[in-house]
């Protein structure tokens, strides 16, 4: 875009002072405008009559936040729902002060069917998200590097005497009580930087949480602690702020095994994940024993932390910003859908290298990652246990984020996988080091003919406008004689067909790109085979999204917060009583035998 582009940002309260509000208001807005401006991103705050091309609610989804989205929404204005905590999944109060109440779910579920996308501060919020909203993207809380400026001095990881520290809400504090007696054992002092002196029986200095002197007080110890409840899908939806920001500045940390801060504290390691009392005191033991392990943790977590900055992620945002509320932004966001010759189109936003990146960066990792570390093969299992050979090699090509090559390992299989995004690629080999995924073209695959037993593509070759001729071709070719090909598409189901007749998906896509196509089952029946498969089985999964992407009243009823539970009881319910009702899944998978 050439002219700026003006976001308007809807806040609690219209002070500045950051000491005055709740954290997540300064993180999440107030620290990312300056950074923005230089972008081309022209930001107003609380003005509902300002013009704007995007607005953005944050830790704003009451009754008076909703009518004011609303009020947006009629001067098409895309609105954004920005999401730091987990309001989705009911817990009642924890401690008697937080958590999310029935009335929060009811009023975030309302503000998630209102918007046009969510903005989440974890993946574990997104997984939730994703099941109310088809647009959901994953922005960590960024650390402002011009503000956390200081740097922990190695040196003080040998000094005489090691000190914690711990830094949140008085109220959490008790989180603290079962590692005091270790730390005590150890004789290690704690400093406290909180909003008011927390209740605690054993000795600890208490520092007034101020913005100005935070960067300085995180420095008054070796270690940051941050032991936090993880029986509750509130505290799970936890932002890696907490730990974050001491990591940005040096001091390594050891925590609960809450998923963000898994996500930081992993490989290479800037401190220690403890699941219990034993673990916690194994690993506190062993850094007071080997102070040359908090000086790695230390400069792994400067390295780290850079890619959290706040200046970089503001990149993220403009991007995403130019999507949503850009020249593109509304039909984009649609995936609009257009009926030509015997396929349906979809477009939107190109389908490249970049994209894909993007893309499986704001997926759900945690819940794909949980599922596949069990083994757990969803709605694939049928045609993966009827159909992949347990003694051959098999290869997912364009595996994503590789949680089936994962999962399929777990179940014993000898799988592969390989992704055209490096960038998901490293990813992935950061989280899973020994798992044989690698980058590269699926239409061009280095390996010599005859090279596997079976060829899994879940969602791939649809995305080439041209047609899927090469993504079919390479497969035969790799395949050993007798070998199978699993591969599926969007499929043009008999809802989606008649309405295609009735012109439903009729749509002017100037100024979108093309995205994918969805095939009509006699057509990809005759791809595959003009490539030299015999069709040996087909199968059809997704039935609940192929069902609601087209009936809009059934979409509104699955994520309304009322009737959605019972509406999808009652969906699977049918599914499984009705062939008819399964034959109109998103997806169509074509088994396919190289003779």
């Amino acid at each position: 875009m050439t002219a700026p582009l003006r976001v308007t940002w809807f806040i609690p309260g219209d002070h500045r002072n950051y000491n005055a509000m709740p954290a997540s208001v300064w993180i999440r807005c107030l620290q990312i405008i300056p950074y923005l401006e230089p972008l081309g991103v022209n930001s107003t705050i609380n003005d509902p009559a300002a013009p704007a091309d995007v607005c953005v609610f944050v830790r704003r989804q009451d009754d008076a936040a909703f009518d004011l989205a609303r009020r947006m929404k009629d001067r098409k204005i895309p609105v954004v729902f920005d999401l730091c905590a987990n309001y989705f999944d009911e817990t009642g109060l924890l401690e008697g002060v937080y958590g999310s109440t029935r009335e929060r779910v009811r009023e975030a579920s309302r503000m998630a069917g209102l918007a046009d996308a969510i903005t989440c501060a974890s993946t574990y919020i997104a997984e939730r998200a994703s099941r109310l909203h088809g647009v959901v993207r994953v922005f960590p809380d960024t650390v402002n590097f011009g503000h956390f400026n200081l740097r922990k001095n190695p040196a003080d990881f040998v000094r005489p005497g090691l000190r914690a520290v711990w830094s949140g809400v008085s109220v959490k504090a008790s989180d603290l009580r079962p590692i005091l007696p270790i730390l005590r054992k150890n004789k290690i002092s704690l400093t406290i930087i909180s909003d008011r002196r927390p209740d605690l029986d054993d000795p600890f200095e208490f520092l007034p949480w101020r913005y100005e002197t935070f960067p300085r007080d995180i420095l008054r110890g070796e270690l940051c602690l941050a032991p936090r409840k993880t029986d509750n899908p509130y505290d799970l939806g936890h932002s890696h702020f907490k730990i974050g920001v001491f990591l940005a500045q040096g001091v390594p940390a050891i925590a609960s095994p809450v998923p963000s801060y898994r996500d930081v504290l992993g490989a290479p390691p800037c401190g220690q994940l403890c699941e219990d009392a034993e673990s916690w005191n194994r690993t506190i033991a062993a850094v007071t024993a080997e102070r040359g392990m908090m000086a790695e943790w230390s400069r792994a977590a400067l390295e780290k932390m850079k890619s959290h900055s706040t200046e970089r992620i503001a990149l993220e945002y403009r991007k995403f910003f130019e999507t949503i509320g850009g020249t593109e932004g509304m039909e984009a966001r649609r995936n609009l859908r257009r009926t030509e010759g015997r396929r349906l189109v979809y477009y939107s936003s190109a389908p490249t290298a970049d994209f894909w990146d993007t893309h499986w960066q704001s997926a759900p990792l945690e819940s794909y990652y949980s599922l596949a570390e069990a083994g757990n093969l969803g709605l694939l299992e049928e045609p993966f246990v009827r159909h992949l050979p347990r003694a051959g090699r098999i290869v997912e090509a364009g595996c994503g984020t590789g949680q089936y090559v994962l999962a399929l390992r777990n179940r014993g299989y000898d799988a592969e996988g390989i992704e055209w995004s490096a960038g998901t690629v490293e990813r992935i080999r950061a989280r899973y080091p020994d798992l044989p995924v690698r980058a590269g073209d699926v239409t061009r695959l280095d390996v010599p003919d005859n090279s596997y037993d079976a060829y899994v593509s879940l969602g791939v070759v649809e995305h080439r406008q041209a047609g899927p001729e090469p993504f079919l071709r390479e497969a035969l070719r790799i395949l050993r004689p007798g070998g199978v090909a699993l591969i599926s598409v969007p499929y043009l189901h008999p809802l989606r067909t008649v309405k295609s007749r009735l012109r439903f998906y009729a749509g002017d896509p100037a100024g979108l790109e093309f995205y994918q196509f969805a095939f009509s089952l006699p057509e990809f029946r005759h791809l595959v085979q003009a490539a030299g498969f015999t069709v040996v089985d087909t199968f059809y999964y997704d039935a609940v999204k192929g069902l609601k992407d087209e009936i809009p009243l059934l979409n509104r009823m699955l994520y309304s917060s009322r009737w959605g539970s019972l509406t999808s009881r009652m969906l699977r319910g049918a599914l499984r009583r009705s062939g008819i009702l399964r034959r109109c899944s998103h997806m169509v998978m074509l088994v396919g035998r190289k003779t």
